[in-house]
């Protein structure tokens, strides 16, 4: 019988065994043994679901949606499986570090108050053709204590559910888990709402996970493209009277920002010219949004790929151009 559980691992997975077993293979094999690994198959028809059966243990948990429910409904169903008091996300092409857990675990120990955490992403940038084309990193050293509110509002565009995110599971279960109406910005959504009631996040500065990030033909990447302007909108009237709030005055114009560049992958300049009034009214640096705009060119992106990402993100670090999507704005 399973012993003490500390940590729950919840990947959700569709139609994706040829990656799944990667990101098992990383969760088990954790210094740390106090955890349990629950997969949850969004209706794999790939016989996703038969290795899963095979492969089952007391440790690695394994379950089936009766109907597609989508990477959220599939999170939600693997929380409500899940039998430790904290959770860590992990998606199905990624990879946690071996001592990720033990980190993740040590952080909670220190910080009694912690009621979600997250910790630093190595993304490997992947060609059409599986080749790594660049590397890029979080930083979180600078985050020190506890992040409540108002400072921790800001991450919410510069971390992600792939960033090792841990949360306590029956805070999790209360606030009624992942949106399953939205496809994109779910975990935007989770955050906003993690801000606005005052809860605790800690920041690991460690490397927890290695994020693969595809540029080309990437499904859920197109799919945020085509939508995730709108959907960040929405969120912007949802919580509209907690971004009016002087003190996230800021935020708002980071947030219009990530709305701008959207639109400027879509090449929809009329939208983005909207954007770029709010913006302005919001005195976004014009050097931020000139930086994005010049990067969405249809000639940079040609020149991305004849010089490679790499040299690119090199050459825009020496200019002092800012180049990660999740940090376009210096820090408060």
């Amino acid at each position: 019988m399973l012993g003490h559980v500390a940590i729950s691992v919840v990947i959700p997975t569709h139609n994706r065994s040829e990656l799944l077993a990667r990101a098992i293979r990383s969760a088990s094999s954790q210094t740390a043994r106090d955890f349990e690994i629950i997969v949850v198959d969004d209706c794999s028809t790939d016989g996703t679901w038969a290795y899963l059966c095979a492969e089952q243990t007391e440790t690695l948990r394994v379950f089936r949606n009766e109907m597609n429910l989508g990477v959220s409904g599939s999170r939600n169903h693997g929380v409500a499986e899940a039998r430790a008091p904290f959770v860590v996300f992990l998606d199905d092409d990624d990879a946690l570090r071996p001592t990720a857990l033990a980190d993740i675990g040590a952080a909670i120990k220190a910080n009694p108050g912690a009621e979600f955490l997250w910790g630093e992403r190595l993304i490997h940038e992947k060609d059409a053709h599986g080749r790594t084309v660049g590397r890029r990193s979080d930083d979180w050293s600078w985050a020190g204590a506890p992040l409540v509110g108002t400072q921790f509002l800001p991450m919410m565009l510069q971390i992600a559910t792939n960033s090792a995110f841990t949360i306590d599971r029956n805070l999790f279960l209360s606030l009624g888990g992942f949106d399953t109406g939205l496809k994109v910005s779910e975990d935007r959504d989770l955050f906003i709402r993690l801000a606005r009631m005052e809860r605790r996040g800690v920041a690991i500065a460690k490397v927890l996970i290695d994020v693969d990030e595809h540029f080309n033909g990437s499904l859920s990447r197109n799919i945020g493209i085509a939508i995730g302007p709108k959907t960040d909108l929405m969120l912007m009237d949802r919580y509209g009277e907690y971004f009016q709030l002087p003190q996230h005055r800021q935020v708002l114009g980071r947030y219009l920002l990530a709305v701008y560049v959207g639109y400027l992958q879509q090449q929809d300049g009329a939208a983005a010219r909207g954007i770029y009034r709010k913006m302005r009214q919001l005195d976004v640096p014009f050097r931020a949004i000139a930086t994005e705009y010049i990067r969405h060119l249809p000639n940079f992106r040609r020149a991305k790929t004849l010089l490679g990402y790499y040299h690119l993100r090199r050459f825009l670090a020496s200019t002092g151009a800012r180049s990660r999507k999740f940090n376009v704005l210096d820090k408060q």
